[in-house]
């Protein structure tokens, strides 16, 4: 590729970058490894970078998930017994759960189907490896994303 061609292309394409929030991960967040896929798959979904942390470790509480402030900033914590027992969908629902709270600003909800599953990604408590879940997974995923706009009035 010509020299000028190269620049021009790679000035357009970091600019692109820039503006769809795919920049570079800042060099001091630290995101496990098994953590990654989901923060990644989460920000192209969502057009929306966490800049936290999310790591796995052994919660004090039964809480499969966290997320907090620290001086660090945001931080999620994934309790190890879930992230071992829970099939990657179990994962992607507790990782998008709490990038709802981290990334995109959002509360629990409550509410449930007809047949007892939890009609958001937003529920309380974590649905594990669930039929609810994987076969209500679409639309989930966008009840997620409608709430974040009507959250922030998009």
């Amino acid at each position: 590729m010509h020299p000028i061609r190269a620049i021009a292309f790679s000035i357009l394409f970091g600019s692109l970058s820039a503006l769809t929030n795919c920049a570079a991960k800042p060099s001091s967040q630290v995101i496990d490894p098994a953590l990654l896929v989901h923060v990644e798959t989460f920000e192209a979904r969502y057009g929306v970078r966490y800049t936290g942390d999310a790591i796995i470790s052994t919660l004090s509480s039964d809480k499969a998930g966290i997320c907090s402030i620290s001086p660090r900033g945001k931080v999620i914590t994934i309790n190890r017994l879930y992230f071992e027992k829970y099939d990657v969908y179990g994962l992607e629902e507790l990782m998008y759960h709490e990038l709802g709270h981290c990334a995109l600003g959002l509360d629990h909800k409550n509410d449930k189907d007809q047949y007892g599953c939890p009609n958001s990604i937003m529920f309380y408590a974590a649905f594990g490896n669930s039929w609810c879940y994987t076969n209500r997974r679409n639309m989930l995923l966008q009840e997620l994303e409608d709430s974040w706009k009507n959250l922030h009035g998009n």
